[in-house]
């Protein structure tokens, strides 16, 4: 899958939650929304330099970032489902994962230490789950939900054993 199929299928596959998604059509995606940000970022601070004309195209811009992230948050959540599908597993593990980053905000203000290390946990917890979405391939062959994102239609060949 090249980028334009991506971000095709991404925006194709808006509520979609079944099938598998390959780690080129993830991290196509994650370059899509990086430049989409950096774009609008650069353009929010050039614009708030230039003069007052420029701070309100600046605020502007602002908006359109924070509405494009609104827009792209769902679409994003299904293509993490897709993904952990790619893993074999279920996509509740992408809640779970969330959930992780609302705990914190839930304890009183008088626990700073247990909010502490419940923040340092959910970072762990986060790079984990980016280092698995990004780096690491998916079953290899179909599993439980649906066939490999990365098949040729060419029959399986079973791996040839190494020679010791």
């Amino acid at each position: 899958m090249n980028f334009d199929d991506a971000v095709v299928s991404f925006f194709k596959r808006y509520f979609v939650l079944k099938g598998r998604a390959s780690r080129a059509e993830h991290n196509y995606i994650i370059l899509f929304m990086m430049i989409c940000s950096l774009f609008l970022f650069f353009g929010f601070m050039f614009s708030s330099v230039v003069n007052d004309i420029g701070a309100y195209f600046g605020i502007a811009l602002l908006f359109i970032n924070i509405l494009i992230s609104i827009v792209m948050f769902i679409p994003y959540i299904s293509l993490t489902v897709r993904r952990i599908h790619d893993f074999n597993l279920s996509g509740w593990w992408v809640l779970a994962v969330y959930i992780t980053k609302i705990i914190p905000l839930l304890l009183p203000d008088d626990l700073p230490v247990l909010s502490l290390i419940i923040v340092c946990i959910n970072i762990l917890i986060s790079i984990a789950f980016a280092i698995l979405l990004i780096f690491i391939r998916g079953t290899v062959g179909p599993n439980r939900f649906g066939p490999d994102p990365l098949a040729t239609g060419e029959p399986e060949q079973a791996p040839v054993p190494a020679s010791e």
